[in-house]
């Protein structure tokens, strides 16, 4: 994987390409390609009397199939994603001293899992959230799992010693992978997990009719076949200075032409008092430019009352819905396209804003990052090397870093912003008084001056981190390795998830953090390298920008002859 010394996205390249977008006299073809299913409580209404024992609100609540498998109740649900009369999964769950909350695919059909080995060990089932792009390929860390038979995917698994699982008390996305006749069509289906429970509740579901087309979590409906998917993460984190909130929410965006719809999802006890998009500005920076209100909000899935209050139920997943679409000014759309346009929501106590949220592309970036001693603060002699990995889909950051396996690392964390040091590169040697020196150059350097300067020491890492990589999902890499995963048989791959602002995502995206590695004989630094995007053919576009560019190729006008 080639890296970019210096990531700067060429804005040049999306502004031609957003020219195609806009222009051409044919109108897309119109017309839903998206099937969503809300799932309704199959026993709402049908038990009036719960059996001695039985989570009374399990039955009182009209919306989410509950799941659960310990005695004497289990309930599975059959999942027919595009209403063809097929069952494409069931999601179940086991019985006994030790079973398991899971997915069951029939036939090839996948579900999206975090691997906890090599691809023949199998792993968990990776809790999404809203988004994030599912497609045929994921993050090198991550595998599509057939889940039929004895592979089935599990949510979360129980048992005396204790409940594993990335979905433990999680409400979110899980991606699916089906077929129709033989060819690949991807989904997704929100998933409570309750351990309490031994099982959990399934919300919903939504598929793509398209084969092989992808879709965002959350997404239930696209305007057109040549749309562009772009995603928000809402909260407070984001305003310009931070703020402090309670609440938080999500945006999925598609573009088709000129025409943008929107979907805000906010948590069901935020009232905004006015929200709109703005722009152009860059994270963290405030534009007083209004774009477009998004008008009134309304009031998803609100549950009915409890008959049988119950403490363990969970907050009722129900939502305020921002849903509308707008249309865009071609200036504007080559902001959308750069990553300029931002959500905000203002409230009763905030009316500047309490939530933000910058309109980001859902597709994903490659990044990856080498560290040595060399490139540590201050340089060090450690003959120990890591190579890391990251995939950034939205805000939503998956990584996966791979260290000798008697490293003892004591913190990895990112830091920045800062640039990767550049060439030229200058050694001296010195003997008693006297300094042998030797610097390289490239021929047409041209340089006037060359001079030594201080005193000044070397900059030191920033004291807090920008994030911290989880190093909790650990395995050995087999002797056969494991593919598209960095790292050498024998060394500790580790790999995890998390969620950025607005300000870490273009900052990582722009190459300005790094990586470093603390061990106890380094406090400071063993290993550092930049974090930066992949650049395959070395021609200084990431690659993640020339995919946005192809995504916009297709639908280009075709030229007639002069």
């Amino acid at each position: 994987m080639r890296r970019m010394r210096v990531a700067l996205p060429r804005l040049v390249a999306l502004t031609a390409s957003a020219c195609w977008l806009l222009s051409g006299q044919q109108a897309l073809a119109q017309g839903n390609t998206i099937i969503h299913t809300v799932v309704r409580n199959p026993a709402y209404g049908a038990i009036t009397n719960p059996p001695p024992g039985a989570p009374a609100p399990l039955f009182t609540h009209e919306f989410g199939a509950p799941i659960y498998g310990r005695p004497p109740f289990t309930h599975s649900l059959p999942v027919d994603l595009n209403h063809d009369g097929i069952m494409d999964f069931r999601v179940d769950t086991d019985s006994g001293p030790t079973h398991g909350f899971y997915i069951e695919g029939s036939g090839s059909n996948s579900v999206w899992i975090q691997l906890t080995g090599g691809n023949d060990i199998g792993g968990f089932i990776r809790p999404l959230p809203a988004g994030v792009l599912i497609t045929n390929d994921l993050p090198a860390e991550d595998d599509w799992w057939i889940c039929s038979g004895d592979n089935k995917a599990s949510f979360a698994s129980y048992s005396f010693s204790g409940d594993i699982g990335l979905f433990r008390s999680q409400l979110a996305y899980a991606g699916l992978k089906f077929y129709v006749d033989g060819e690949p069509h991807f989904g997704w289906i929100k998933v409570q997990e309750l351990s309490w429970l031994g099982g959990g509740i399934v919300y919903e579901y939504a598929c793509e009719t398209r084969p092989g087309v992808p879709i965002v979590a959350g997404q239930t409906a696209t305007s057109s076949p040549g749309t562009l998917a772009f995603t928000a993460a809402l909260s407070g984190a984001n305003q310009d200075p931070d703020v402090v909130s309670p609440h938080s929410g999500t945006g999925t965006f598609s573009l088709a032409r000129n025409t943008l719809l929107y979907e805000l999802q906010l948590d069901y006890s935020f009232r905004p008092t006015a929200a709109g998009i703005f722009g152009p500005a860059a994270p963290g920076k405030d534009s007083g430019r209004l774009v477009a209100r998004l008008g009134s909000f309304s009031i998803s899935n609100v549950p009915p009352p409890l008959v049988l209050p119950d403490t363990r139920w969970p907050a009722f997943p129900g939502a305020v819905v921002y849903r509308g679409q707008i249309q865009l000014k071609p200036p504007q759309i080559i902001q959308l396209l750069s990553g300029h346009l931002y959500v905000n929501l203002a409230s009763a106590s905030l009316p500047r804003g309490e939530l933000r949220g910058q309109i980001i592309p859902a597709y994903p970036a490659q990044l990856d990052a080498t560290l040595n001693g060399r490139a540590a603060v201050p340089p060090n002699g450690s003959a120990r090397q890591a190579n890391a990995s990251f995939v950034l889909t939205g805000s939503y950051l998956f990584h996966a870093i791979a260290l000798d396996a008697d490293f003892g690392a004591r913190t990895i964390a990112a830091f920045g912003p800062a640039r990767h040091p550049s060439p030229p590169h200058a050694s001296f040697v010195l003997t008693g008084s006297y300094l042998f020196h030797a610097i390289a150059l490239d021929a047409d350097f041209g340089a006037r001056t060359i001079a030594a300067f201080g005193p000044a020491r070397h900059p030191s890492p920033p004291h807090s981190p920008v994030f911290t990589l989880d190093t909790t999902a650990s395995v050995v890499i087999p002797e056969w390795g494991i593919p598209g995963q960095p790292g050498a048989p024998g060394q500790i791959l580790s790999s995890g998830a998390l969620m950025l602002t607005d300000r870490q995502t273009a900052q990582l995206k722009c190459g300005e953090l790094f990586l470093n590695i603390s061990t106890e004989q380094y406090p400071r630094g063993e290993l550092r390298g930049q974090i930066l995007p992949a650049d395959d053919d070395a021609d200084g576009i990431p690659d993640y920008v020339e995919s946005l560019i192809e995504q916009l190729r297709p639908h280009a006008p075709k030229r007639g002859p002069h």
